[in-house]
């Protein structure tokens, strides 16, 4: 499903790396440097992924229904969005590389900004109402992985000393309450960060995703490929975009068949 976020950040990061002579306009320019707003969407993206991820596999009734009722949503937000980048498009030729205070192109540029600043309110709403409501566990997944990733950082290459197992303790205490509301059990916790600590040459947002697509295989009761057997292939998924990489991930870990 098509981001109106990255679209809108890649079209301004071209702009950004042109010299501008003008004075610029300022709902560009504070999508460009709003460093927030880099955080909150990579949040939410992520839980948008895995609760999608989940959707998409769970048969349930309210799940099917979910994921109709979000795929609605979703589709209205890229129409509009559309409708914003085609207001750009039939802009005259030569029109200044970032917008200028004053003209055209920066009166719907203001305008997209607050679209696009709505949108992620909204998509942040949704996704607590979700966690609130029986989702919870995609939350819990989405904490845990994040921070066995970050406790992965001392253990992650070839050359460290760090012991795997001493880490597993560490995080199994640091994480009590996340870990419960994955609803993992000890041994389950044990084994996804036993393989989260080993080393590896893994970017990030490759090991969160495997962590976090491991985690909620658990709560479906289905075994993925361990993280040794697959990491190979998971290098090789692109990182730019977490739809992208999440389905790139789920294809490489496909269910072990006994």
């Amino acid at each position: 499903m098509r981001n109106a976020f990255v679209l809108f950040a890649g079209f301004f990061a071209l702009m950004n790396s042109t010299q501008v002579l003008a004075a610029e306009c300022s709902a560009a320019r504070s999508m460009v440097d709003d460093k927030e707003l880099d955080a909150r969407l990579e949040r939410t993206q992520r839980a948008e992924w895995l609760l999608g991820e989940f959707l998409a596999t769970d048969t349930s009734k309210a799940s099917k229904d979910l994921l109709a009722e979000r795929s609605g949503r979703q589709k209205e937000r890229d129409q509009e969005f559309d409708r914003l980048v085609a207001e750009f498009e039939k802009l005259p030729a030569g029109q200044p590389d970032f917008p200028v205070e004053g003209t055209p192109g920066c009166e719907i540029a203001a305008r997209e900004a607050k679209f696009l600043y709505k949108q992620l309110d909204d998509r942040e709403a949704e996704l607590k109402h979700h966690f609130a409501n029986g989702y919870l566990f995609i939350l819990g997944c989405d904490l845990v992985s994040t921070n066995l990733v970050k406790l992965s950082g001392s253990a992650s290459t070839p050359e460290s000393k760090t012991d795997p197992q001493a880490l597993v303790k560490v995080a199994e205490f640091s994480l009590e309450y996340p870990m419960k509301a994955a609803k993992l059990k000890p041994a389950d916790f044990e084994k996804l960060a036993g393989e989260i600590f080993q080393p590896s040459q893994l970017s990030a947002k490759t090991l969160y995703s495997y962590a976090a697509l491991r985690c909620l295989r658990v709560n479906q009761g289905v075994e993925i490929k361990p993280l040794a057997a697959s990491s190979e292939a998971l290098n090789m998924c692109a990182t730019l975009n977490w739809e992208k990489l999440g389905k790139c991930v789920v294809e490489v870990t496909q269910p072990v068949k006994h």
